[in-house]
């Protein structure tokens, strides 16, 4: 039998992004070099971007003022950015010495759907919104709580805090919360009928506020108390202005 010898390596054969070195192995060439630094580099970026992604879900609590001693309501708004979400529940948080919590209420527009709330510990309302089937829960105004103002009431936020969600399958979805506030007027801006500022004058405003904090979407006492907080909210604020230019 005849031996087989091996034919020299063929340079055009060598790895691609590779060089000889004078020892005969192979390294990585410079451009090879940057490529892969560059690659790296972007990692942490492209990981940044999948998790803002992945966290787009929003459920978002509104803006309500009012005076001491006014019974204000809070909405609670979902924002799928088309995730199917057909429960969720989580904790609202507030400074007991400033509001006290008077329930809440799912909004008519909900089905299938039931709202259970549960005041924990003083400044902890739990709530969930669930139910026995695997209907999608929509975006818009989930529900909304009412809080009042209590004598030694101060404008503060109201945090979000355990937020879940879950599909119909059951399984997690990321469901990022936004938080409220309640806005305190002073008692010095107690609103009265004035020329420049009335319920007339500030007909387009007080509209403006009612369709931002979806008034349109509550029913009963919780409409009516938006309402009041937006006719509230906004002659106070036309009056603290000197010009007006909030109501013509």
């Amino acid at each position: 039998m005849g031996t087989t010898t091996l034919a020299p390596e063929d340079p055009s054969q060598q790895k691609i992004g590779y060089v000889p070195a004078k020892d005969g192995t192979t390294i990585m060439s410079r451009s090879s070099r940057l490529y892969v630094t560059a690659l790296l580099a972007l990692i942490p970026v492209i990981s940044l971007m999948l998790v803002q992604s992945a966290a787009a879900q929003v459920l978002a609590f509104g803006t309500a003022l009012g005076f001491r001693g006014d019974v204000v309501t809070i909405t609670a708004t979902l924002d799928t950015k088309g995730t199917q979400i057909s429960a969720l529940g989580g904790e609202i948080r507030f400074d007991p010495n400033a509001f006290s919590a008077r329930g809440c209420s799912l909004s008519t527009a909900i089905t299938q759907k039931s709202l259970a709330t549960n005041l924990v510990q003083p400044n902890v309302e739990r709530f969930i919104v669930f139910g026995l089937n695997q209907s999608l829960l929509p975006t818009g105004i989930l529900f909304a709580c009412k809080f009042l103002i209590l004598p030694s009431g101060s404008t503060l936020a109201l945090s979000v805090s355990t937020l879940n969600a879950a599909d119909p399958r059951g399984d997690s979805v990321l469901l990022a919360p936004e938080p409220g506030r309640i806005i305190v007027l002073s008692d010095s801006t107690q609103p009265g009928a004035s020329r420049q500022c009335n319920v007339n004058t500030c007909r387009s405003a007080i509209a403006s506020c009612e369709i931002s904090h979806g008034c349109d979407g509550l029913s009963g006492g919780a409409a009516a108390s938006c309402t009041k907080d937006c006719r509230l909210g906004v002659i106070a604020a036309c009056q603290a202005d000197r010009t007006f230019s909030l109501c013509h």
